[in-house]
């Protein structure tokens, strides 16, 4: 089968190759996925520069230990030599021992790589089949190929961590990528007010055609300034940064008395410098989030009550997102490129 593999970490994309390989192996609870499609995701980057790899090695649980894990004593990190990509959908062809797996033969399932070395962006997988999940007809191969980081992250953010309340105001970064504009549909779906941030001011009458109620545009605007009169002086008791950085350090001064901000991005590759003392009079919180992370610390009737929202939002269209652009596995050069950009959304196609 074909692909897209490291070897070892790099700055560049000059590490990613498109290899030939056998067909993986199956274990006792595993299905084999033929591989349909497999999203583009920023955090996939970040595990072709091993950056996550480097942050992880400054933990103190990893310190002097010569396996990175991702929590105490939780899986391993995913580092070189892998396949690379992180979700996808597919149609499963073979099974391992095992009930549940058996029960998903030649059903078409959203998956996400659960091994160190496997990935989605391959045209086999192997996979726990707890990370299968069946798919109904009204949810595509696109969908389907973005159905887990994205849609999840959004909903887990939004309803169980900050858990906004009608009426709130959501302070977002990025507000013009995939995610922010889930955050803005669900805004619209759960009553509550998105101030979205982005960099250029030719996205925002497209922020707010979708339904966000207000947005900045550093190019020609000071978050600060538009957050206090937005509010009318109150700020913001939620926020959300992917960014980091200056605009991250920007964000926390827009929150109210005992606000929280939770960073779940880098997009910037800067750390954001906290303005300590406006934090102390505000009793500010500060929180970092990383998906696997965090549904590795939650109970499994969680996880499953979860799943079964975050399937009926993408089926109704609030998790759901276009993809611009689909690529072939060998042209994952042009594929990079584009996803980098900020033009849109983009898939590989493995059929």
């Amino acid at each position: 089968m074909k692909a897209l593999t490291v070897d070892r970490h790099a700055d560049d994309l000059s590490c990613v190759t498109l290899s030939e390989m056998e067909k993986p192996a199956l274990h006792t609870g595993q299905v084999l996925v033929r591989m349909r499609a497999s999203a583009i995701n920023p955090s996939d980057f970040n595990v072709i520069h091993g950056r996550y790899e480097q942050a992880l090695r400054r933990a103190v649980w990893n310190y002097d230990k010569p396996t990175t894990y991702l929590l105490p004593r939780g899986q391993p990190l995913r580092r070189a030599p892998c396949t690379l990509g992180s979700e996808g959908v597919g149609v499963v062809e073979a099974a391992g021992s095992g009930f549940f797996a058996r029960r998903l033969l030649g059903r078409r399932v959203a998956v996400v790589a659960d091994l160190p070395e496997s990935g989605t962006w391959a045209e086999y997988l192997a996979v726990d089949a707890g990370r299968a999940l069946p798919l109904p007809k009204d949810i595509d191969d696109a969908q389907g190929a973005m159905f887990f980081i994205n849609p999840m992250t959004t909903y887990i953010l939004t309803r169980e961590v900050l858990r906004v309340p009608r009426g709130g105001y959501l302070l977002q970064t990025a507000g013009g990528s995939a995610l922010g504009r889930m955050v803005i549909r669900l805004g619209r779906r759960y009553g509550f007010r998105t101030i979205s941030i982005v960099r250029r001011v030719e996205r925002a009458a497209e922020l707010r055609r979708l339904g966000g109620d207000a947005v900045i545009a550093t190019d020609s605007e000071d978050p600060f300034t538009r957050v206090a009169e937005i509010t009318g002086g109150e700020g913001v008791h939620s926020a959300i940064d992917s960014v980091g950085g200056q605009l991250g350090s920007e964000v926390l001064r827009c929150l109210a008395p005992r606000g929280r901000l939770v960073c779940y991005g880098a997009l910037s590759q800067q750390n954001t410098v906290l303005p300590v003392r406006e934090m102390m009079m505000s009793l500010a919180h500060v929180e970092g989030f990383y998906l696997g992370n965090w549904l590795a610390s939650q109970p499994r009737w969680k996880l499953l009550s979860i799943l079964r929202n975050v399937k009926k939002l993408v089926g109704t269209g609030e998790l759901g997102a276009s993809a611009e652009r689909q690529f072939s596995l060998s042209d994952y050069e042009t594929a990079f490129a584009y996803a980098r950009s900020g033009a849109g959304k983009a898939l590989f196609r493995m059929n």
